[in-house]
């Protein structure tokens, strides 16, 4: 089966926008299926990257010194070209497993050039400017492989793992790193989920969760979060949700870094 389709978009900032997709899916047989996909997608700039004025640095001389991010008004969209190749095989009725590659090849990525030529600003003081460009690119590459398993008619096991690596780089004239972007995203991530009946009105969920580390100070670290409810009439659902319940750990390399406590949450969930 083939599936071609496609965006089109107008825009302020970088005109028209082509955003086409194809994807193909082969079944060898009733139990496997081999799929591939290639897309295009873009981020166009808004109005605060074409129009900011950001005063990054002072330096206090004679005459004092800024040094100040502009906006840049011929900015391009952001292109990504990504490469998908899948496959999934259904043992039986209750179990299957699916694999999956990906390679997400980025151009025009944002970053920054300068110093540009230095000027007086209107209050007198020495402003020397840095500017918005696209001069970032690069490609980022993983694997993931997932499964569901159903014991019986009371218990399901999922599971999954994903391999993620990013190369990012800019081409001369820009004077930042991507580098730090590439350490935002954990290379290593696995998961596994319960989902349990103890009976036909009360279930018991639990999720495990591995992630690799990031950049400093965010190390590896293991979650688990649990979920009891209860059905008390259709349409009426009482829960008490636990989340991160093992040690408190940092999830995001910020500054200053907060670690994200253990939670429980209560939930009434009544549809009609």
């Amino acid at each position: 089966f083939l599936t071609v389709g496609s965006k089109f978009e107008h825009n302020d900032f970088t005109g028209f926008e082509i955003q086409p997709s194809a994807r193909l899916a082969w079944h060898p047989n009733t139990k496997h299926t081999v799929w591939g996909a290639v897309s295009r997608a873009v981020r166009t700039p808004s109005s605060i990257e074409e129009d900011v004025n950001l005063l990054g640095r002072v330096t206090f001389s004679l005459p004092l010194t800024e040094s100040r991010i502009y906006g840049n008004s011929n900015q391009k969209s952001e292109e990504l070209i990504a490469y998908e190749l899948g496959h999934r095989v259904q043992f039986n009725p209750d179990f299957s497993m699916d694999t999956a590659l990906f390679f997400n090849d980025f151009d025009k990525l944002q970053t920054l050039s300068g110093p540009g030529t230095s000027f007086l600003g209107s209050n007198g003081d020495l402003i020397i400017p840095y500017t918005l460009n696209n001069l970032g690119s690069g490609g980022v590459y993983g694997a993931e492989i997932s499964s569901s398993w159903n014991i019986g008619n009371k218990w399901q096991l999922s599971g999954s793992y994903t391999y993620l690596k990013m190369n990012l780089h800019t081409k001369p004239g820009a004077i930042n790193s991507l580098e730090a972007v590439e350490e935002l995203a954990p290379r290593n991530q696995f998961a596994v989920q319960s989902y349990y009946n103890i009976s036909d009105t009360v279930h018991w969920d639990n999720m495990v969760y591995y992630v690799d580390h990031l950049s400093a100070p965010v190390g590896d670290y293991v979650r688990y979060d649990t979920r009891l409810a209860w059905l008390v009439q259709p349409g009426l659902e009482v829960s008490i949700i636990g989340r991160n319940l093992l040690d408190p750990h940092p999830e995001f390399p910020l500054t200053p870094q907060n670690e994200i406590d253990r939670s429980f949450i209560g939930q009434v969930l009544w549809k009609f």
